[in-house]
C-alpha cells in the first residue's frame, strides 16, 4: 500500500513541530540526555551555553531551518515546508511533497518520460529517486526514494478560511517559500478531472509546489499558474494515481511521458519560429502528441499555434475537450470565447463569458471581449454592466470602451472551421 499507517506521523509533527520532532518519545529521550549533559559539568552558566548547542545537534529536526526560515505565515504552514523538496529529472528544477515515508508526488511533465529524479536534501545533499510508472491521465505521478526522516504533509478537503502557496521561489527556484492566496473556483462535483483555481497575481513569485490550508494540510498539488490563475489537483486524485500505479502500467506510463516530451519540445520549437509559418508537418505532431497528454495546460499552449495558423477546428476541439474535463478551467474557457470572437460567433461567446464574469469579473481582457459581444449581439444590458466593471476594476481602459461603442466597428474573421 503505498498509503501506510506512518503517513499518521504528519499529525505528531504539527503537534510538535516546534522542536522540529516527529516522535514524542524521541523528545523525553533527548531531553534526558541534555539534562545529563548540563549537570556533568556541574556549572549553570556553561549548562546554559552547552544545552542549546546539544539540543540543535541532538534534537532538532533536519527540517526545522528548511520549513521555517523566512517564513511570515502561520506556524503549522510553516512547518509544511518540511516536507517538500526540489527535484530534478526532465524539468531542471520542480517541487515534489512528501506523502509518505519513502513516498512522494509530483507533477508529470516535471518527468515527462524520465525514469529517475535527483532529490535536493536540506544541506544541498542530492539522493536519486524511482519514477513509478503509471496509466493516470492527468499531472500527476509518484517517486519512491529513501528518504531522510521528516514530516509527511497531512490532507484535508476543507480549504479552509485561508489558503497558502508553497514551492520555489520565482525565478531562482533555488528556496522555498510561501505566499497566501484567494481561491477563485472549487473543483466541480462529480468531474473527476477538474481542479482548483486560485489567484497568484500577474507577476509570479513562486513557481509550481502545492496548496495547504490554515492547518498546513494539503488541499492540492499545483500544475501550472497563466495570467495570474493557477490550477491544482485537488489531492483526492492521489488515491486515484495510487490505483492505477507500478509496473503493470510501464508500457502505457513510457507512452504518456513521451508525448509530454514531445508535446514540450514542439511547443518550445515553435516559439522560437512564431513569426513564421508553422508547416503542415509540425501542426500534425503538436496536434497528436499534446492531445496524447490530456494535459489541459500544454493543449492550451499548443492553441496558440493552431489559431495563429487558421486552424479553428482544432483550437475549438482541444478547448471543448479540456472544458468537458473541467468545465472550471478558466484559461481554457478564456481562449474559447477569444477564438469564438474571431470567428464572429458572438452568440456561442455570450454564455461563456457569463460563465467567465461570475469567477474572474476583474479581468481586463474578459471586460473586452464582453464589450465587443454586446456591441454586436446589440445586448445594451451587458454593454451597460461590463461598463459598471471597467469603471470598478480598470478605469484606465474606460476611454478605450467609450470610443469602441462610439464607432462603428466591423467584425472581420480570420481563419476557418473548415
Amino acid at each position: 500500500m503505498i498509503f501506510s499507517s506512518q503517513t499518521k506521523l504528519s499529525s505528531k509533527h504539527r503537534t510538535s513541530f516546534f522542536w522540529g520532532i516527529d516522535q514524542p518519545w524521541k523528545f523525553l529521550t533527548r531531553c534526558m540526555f541534555i539534562l545529563f549533559c548540563g549537570f556533568k559539568l556541574r556549572c549553570g552558566s556553561r549548562f546554559l551555553i552547552v544545552a542549546p548547542v546539544i539540543a540543535s545537534i541532538f534534537y532538532l529536526s533536519p527540517n526545522l531551518s528548511h520549513a521555517r526560515s523566512n517564513c511570515d505565515a502561520p506556524q503549522l504552514v510553516c512547518g509544511a515546508r518540511g516536507s517538500l523538496f526540489k527535484i530534478s529529472s526532465f524539468m531542471p528544477s520542480a517541487t515534489a511533497v512528501r506523502i509518505g515515508p519513502d513516498l512522494m508526488v509530483a507533477n508529470r511533465l516535471s518527468v515527462a518520460d524520465e525514469s529517475q529524479v535527483k532529490i535536493t536534501l536540506d544541506g544541498g545533499k542530492t539522493i536519486t529517486g524511482t519514477v513509478i510508472p503509471t496509466s493516470y491521465d492527468d499531472d500527476l505521478i509518484l517517486i519512491r526514494a529513501a528518504l531522510q526522516e521528516g514530516p509527511v504533509m497531512d490532507r484535508s478537503d476543507r480549504p479552509g478560511p485561508s489558503l497558502y502557496q508553497l514551492g520555489l521561489d520565482w525565478p531562482s527556484k533555488s528556496n522555498f517559500t510561501q505566499s497566501q492566496r484567494e481561491l477563485l473556483s472549487r473543483s466541480v462535483e462529480g468531474k473527476e478531472y477538474s481542479k482548483i483555481y486560485i489567484r497568484t497575481g500577474k507577476r509570479p513569485t513562486i513557481a509550481g509546489g502545492v496548496l495547504v490550508n490554515n492547518d498546513g494540510a494539503l488541499v492540492g498539488i499545483i500544475t501550472s499558474d497563466v495570467e495570474g490563475r493557477a490550477q491544482a489537483i485537488g489531492f483526492q486524485r492521489i488515491e486515484d494515481l495510487r490505483k492505477v500505479s507500478g509496473s503493470a502500467h510501464t508500457i502505457r506510463s513510457r507512452e504518456i511521458g513521451t508525448a509530454y516530451r514531445q508535446c514540450h519540445h514542439l511547443i518550445a520549437q515553435g516559439r522560437l519560429n512564431r513569426q513564421q509559418q508553422q508547416p503542415q508537418a509540425f501542426l500534425d505532431d503538436l496536434r497528436i502528441n499534446c492531445k496524447n497528454t490530456k494535459n489541459q495546460y500544454l493543449m492550451d499552449q499548443a492553441v496558440q499555434f493552431f489559431v495563429q495558423s487558421g486552424r479553428f477546428s482544432w483550437s475549438e476541439e482541444y478547448f471543448n475537450s479540456g472544458l468537458e474535463r473541467d468545465p472550471n478551467s478558466i484559461n481554457t474557457r478564456l481562449g474559447l470565447v477569444e477564438l469564438l470572437l474571431m470567428a464572429r460567433r458572438y452568440n456561442d461567446a455570450l454564455p461563456h463569458i457569463q460563465n467567465l464574469v461570475k469567477i474572474i469579473p476583474e479581468e481586463a481582457k474578459l471586460q473586452s471581449y464582453a464589450i465587443q459581444t454586446g456591441r454586436f449581439l446589440k445586448d445594451q444590458k451587458l454593454v451597460e454592466d461590463t461598463m459598471v466593471l471597467i469603471r470598478k476594476h480598470n478605469p484606465q481602459l474606460l476611454e478605450a470602451a467609450q470610443q469602441f461603442l462610439a464607432s462603428d466597428p466591423k467584425p472581420s474573421m480570420r481563419g476557418s472551421f473548415n
